[in-house]
């Protein structure tokens, strides 16, 4: 049984703090990268065994020639 009012949903509340003033690329950094790291996480639940990771490597990345 869920939370009173939820209807069955799942709501995350995602907080960041302490980043000072000359700190805000960093944050801005960190929220983009969590961000895309929740956007995956959901997409891996919706398709279930159909899922496969996102691959971030470029042509030529070297990484990727090993």
């Amino acid at each position: 049984m869920g939370a009173e009012g939820s209807d069955g949903k799942t709501f995350l509340a995602f907080v960041q703090s302490g980043y000072v003033d000359d700190e805000l690329d960093s944050a801005a950094q960190h929220e983009a990268g969590w961000l895309a790291s929740l956007a995956e996480l959901k997409r891996m639940h919706e398709l279930g065994d159909d899922w496969t990771p996102l691959t971030t490597e470029l042509p030529g990345d070297d990484a990727a020639e090993e």
